[in-house]
């Protein structure tokens, strides 16, 4: 994850970073974006888990999918909290098949051009 954030993306002060997965990864990556100055948006669960990264301040901002199953949802609210521009980059710490293509896709959590 360091390799990743530091020498294929390096994370810059005020982008906004989708992370998929609320897993030690996923934890480790959004602490080390927030840590560089981006706005983390973690995308998670179960609830305990993203209650205990909001406690120890990892994530600007929480959105839980897996009890609630709903990812169309999730993608909702990411654009919701960035105004509809997305994200600057998606860190993709799931393994689901379908949270890569969703991190991917240019309709999807990506910033617009």
């Amino acid at each position: 994850m360091i390799h990743a954030l530091w020498e294929r993306h390096p994370v810059r002060l005020g982008e906004t970073v989708v992370v998929q997965g609320s897993g030690p990864v996923g934890l480790a990556a959004a602490g080390l974006a927030q840590l560089a100055g981006a706005r983390v948006v973690l995308v998670g669960g179960p609830p305990p888990r993203l209650a205990m990264a909001r406690a120890a301040g990892i994530g600007d901002d929480h959105i839980e999918v897996v009890e609630s199953g709903d990812v169309a949802g999730a993608l909702d609210a990411v654009l919701a909290i960035t105004q509809g521009r997305g994200a600057d980059l998606v860190i993709e710490c799931t393994g689901v098949p379908d949270a890569v293509e969703q991190g991917t896709r240019k309709s999807s959590l990506f910033r617009s051009p």
